[in-house]
């Protein structure tokens, strides 16, 4: 069984290629082109990874729970709520400041 057949990702994120990644339980799709990447991630709980660099990165997580330390500094990241169109004929957003 594939660590993304049971995600949320669609199948646009499922049938990139694998990522090469060095963590046991850590599992990626790659898209890249030659000025940029995206790294689309499954992990499993598994414990502490270890400390490591790189350059600046961006993220999102979309369920379970993560505790990040950068710098020392370490904070709690919870999922958030995103929104994917897999096909659109119609739409309407509005947007607040503040949630209701």
């Amino acid at each position: 069984m594939n660590e993304f057949d049971e995600t949320i990702y669609p199948d646009m994120i499922r049938n990139l290629p694998d990522a090469d990644i060095p963590f046991k339980g850590v599992n990626g799709k790659i898209l890249q082109g030659e000025n940029h990447q995206a790294v689309f991630f499954v992990i499993e709980a598994i414990g502490v990874v270890a400390e490591h660099s790189h350059g600046a990165q961006w993220g999102i997580v979309f369920e379970g729970e993560m505790d990040l330390t950068i710098d020392g500094v370490t904070k709690t990241y919870t999922k958030v709520i995103i929104i994917i169109f897999l096909q659109v004929l119609s739409t309407r957003r509005i947007l607040r400041k503040e949630p209701r």
